[in-house]
């Protein structure tokens, strides 16, 4: 919860702006890629091995990880605040989100995306996979892999296509928001398990570079002190949205089908 809205605002202290969608896009693949193989091995670990040995290996490599953060050398000057009360810097980020016309928009989609997003829980993927798929529980865990890949792939096209994404941001933007709408549609509606599975490949693909290229506005638009406190209100407008949503799709999901939790 710390680490996130930290390491989303410290990218453009140590990168030059003009290279942030290659920045965002290269370690999006990079936690992609880890993601992806991460569940894989840690599967195997946790059958080759007991589980407190799992449990120390995890803690020796999140040493291994603070270790290696000491060699990020961040050279943007801080800026002195401004005395001023606890509430008013408790509340700076949602009033910056709430005033500045560009972040409100970007954050309206965001906490949409939010309630939108509880479709890909597992309790809904289970029910999902299971009654309208009518597959067995490991269909679940080949959706999750294909997303993955599509995130990776999406990672591979904003690098790519690197120029002409940030010429054509916006555009970009709503096209790939339009285009993640669609195929989720047509997810729900679909019950053959293997079109699933590239419809699911190609939500990664979308959702990927829509996802970067978002970020990439925010940390362009944004002042390196203003990010800090934008993404500190990001995540607990979001995490607040979704934690709620799930509720309400667990209440729908037993009235009725879970195909209308997708449209």
């Amino acid at each position: 919860g710390v680490a996130q809205p930290a390491s989303a605002a410290l990218l453009p202290r140590i990168v030059d702006k003009t290279k942030l969608l290659r920045a965002n896009s290269v370690l999006s693949m990079v936690n992609d890629s880890t993601q992806l193989g991460g569940w894989a091995l840690g599967g195997l670990l946790v059958v080759v091995m007991d589980g407190q040995a799992v449990i120390a290996l995890t803690f020796v490599l999140y040493i291994l990880s603070t270790c290696c953060i000491v060699f990020i050398v961040d050279k943007t000057p801080l800026e002195k605040n401004i005395a001023r009360s606890k509430w008013q810097e408790l509340t700076e980020g949602f009033r910056i989100i709430i005033t500045i016309p560009p972040y409100r928009a970007i954050h309206i989609v965001l906490v949409a995306e939010s309630i939108a997003n509880i479709v890909w829980v597992a309790a809904i993927m289970y029910i999902f996979v299971a009654d309208v798929l009518q597959v067995s529980e490991a269909w679940w865990g080949y959706l999750n892999a294909t997303f993955f890949i599509g995130l990776i792939i999406g990672g591979f096209v904003c690098t790519k296509f690197e120029n002409q994404l940030n010429e054509k941001m916006k555009e970009a933007i709503i096209g790939s928001s339009f285009l993640v709408a669609t195929l989720l549609f047509g997810f729900g509606l679909n019950s053959i398990a293997v079109i699933a599975l590239f419809v699911s490949l190609a939500y990664g693909v979308f959702e990927q570079i829509k996802g970067i290229l978002i970020t990439t506005f925010l940390q362009t638009e944004a002042s390196d002190e203003q990010l800090v406190k934008i993404y500190s209100a990001q995540g607990v407008i979001v995490s607040f949205v979704f934690g709620v949503s799930i509720l309400i799709a667990g209440t729908v999901a037993n009235v009725l089908s879970v195909q209308w939790i997708y449209i």
